[in-house]
């Protein structure tokens, strides 16, 4: 009746009008204060020291493998900002590329490859074996070669040769096939020692099949004396640490 709430309503939107300028100018400086930092970089007290090409690729690599993260997170614009920010050098040397970056893990594998391979045939003992099948969450069938052994300075150490995946039946002939592909690449068909692997009648046919190539190469290999099996208490696993050492 006397126009109060009408003029409540007006000195409402008079206040929106006013909050909205304000936020609107305090996201602008914001803008403005992110773009002057990207630009320009805090002063350090001291020098930064120059970055190696090749430890940041290792442990960019080790990174993303390790923690699943995709190859193209190096295309997105708030990534390279980042890095930009933090290192202009290192956004200089990091490629820009999903491709590139593939580039990257595959380079580190190879050259971690012939690592393995050197530790291999300067090994003390003979190389002993842990074989598994199973079956991925993408249905693909998937053999474990994990090799066992005494490092030349005399640490014993393992390492994961591969991850074969089996193409046709699961038949021990099959998988022997694919182990010995493997202990051929990595150059240890001579040194083979024990295996380790579990119930399955299939490992029974897979060891026996390494026996014929073994004779080949003029080795002796007793398949029932290299047959290990998984052991659930701790005192067969110290019966197979001793057969093994």
């Amino acid at each position: 009746m006397h126009g109060i709430e009408e003029e409540a309503n007006v000195v409402m939107k008079r206040l929106k009008r006013s909050q909205s300028s304000i936020q609107q100018a305090m996201a602008r400086a914001a803008e403005k204060e992110y773009e002057r930092r990207l630009q320009a970089p805090p002063k350090r007290n001291e020098e930064l020291p120059v970055i190696d090409p090749d430890a940041l690729e290792d442990l960019y690599v080790r990174w993303i493998t390790r923690r699943n993260i995709p190859f193209k997170q190096v295309e997105w614009i708030e990534f390279q900002d980042f890095i930009q920010y933090i290192s202009p050098q290192a956004a200089q040397i990091l490629p820009i590329s999903g491709p590139s970056i593939k580039n990257w893990v595959i380079r580190t594998f190879d050259r971690e490859k012939e690592r393995v391979k050197e530790k291999l045939s300067s090994a003390l003992s003979s190389i002993h074996f842990t074989l598994d099948l199973w079956t991925s969450t993408n249905n693909l069938a998937l053999l474990a070669v994990i090799s066992h052994f005494t490092e030349a300075n005399g640490q014993l150490s393992h390492a994961v040769l591969s991850m074969k995946e089996i193409e046709g039946e699961h038949t021990g002939a099959n998988l022997a096939k694919t182990f010995i592909s493997v202990a051929k690449e990595y150059g240890v068909m001579k040194k083979v020692g024990y295996f380790v692997m579990d119930n399955a009648t299939s490992n029974d046919t897979l060891i026996e099949c390494i026996e014929p190539v073994l004779n080949e190469l003029g080795i002796t290999f007793n398949p029932m004396e290299r047959r290990l099996r998984y052991v659930q208490n701790f005192r067969g696993m110290i019966c197979i640490f001793l057969i093994i050492l």
